[in-house]
């Protein structure tokens, strides 16, 4: 398994990632959204493929703190198809968005999970918080 930034041609698969999520509809624009994200300094999206197929995706957000010493990664999608939950591949997409927060002097990540308004944070120093990993 590869991790990898996400590519336009990724839109199908994304689209497809972002139905299982509740959000039917992106096909028609999802081509221009990850351009526009992966022209964004402060964004990046991440994609695990294995054997060519595109098994999840993160989409992260960096964002500069004014009053703290480390700046603040956010989450905004996380998803990992059905058929390739349980193979490690959330732990490598998150594994990966660690990382590229340290790179980035974020010293805490957030995830809102829409579907049931919760907001989970972890933190860059260590794995994330159990609640956090549960909820990918």
């Amino acid at each position: 398994m590869q991790i990898r930034e996400a590519r336009i041609g990724d839109g199908k698969a994304i689209a497809t990632l972002l139905a299982a999520l509740d959000y039917p509809t992106t096909e028609g624009f999802i081509e221009s959204k990850i351009e526009q994200q992966l022209k964004h300094h402060d964004a990046r999206l991440l994609v695990a493929i294995e054997g060519g197929e595109i098994l999840g995706f993160v989409s992260l957000h960096f964002i500069p703190q004014l009053a703290l010493p480390g700046d603040f990664c956010r989450i905004s999608y996380f998803c990992v198809g059905e058929a390739s939950r349980s193979r490690g591949v959330g732990a490598r997409l998150e594994e990966a968005a660690v990382a590229l927060a340290r790179e980035r002097s974020c010293d805490r990540i957030r995830l809102t999970a829409m579907r049931d308004e919760r907001v989970l944070t972890g933190s860059t120093s260590g794995r994330a918080t159990p609640s956090l990993r549960n909820t990918c």
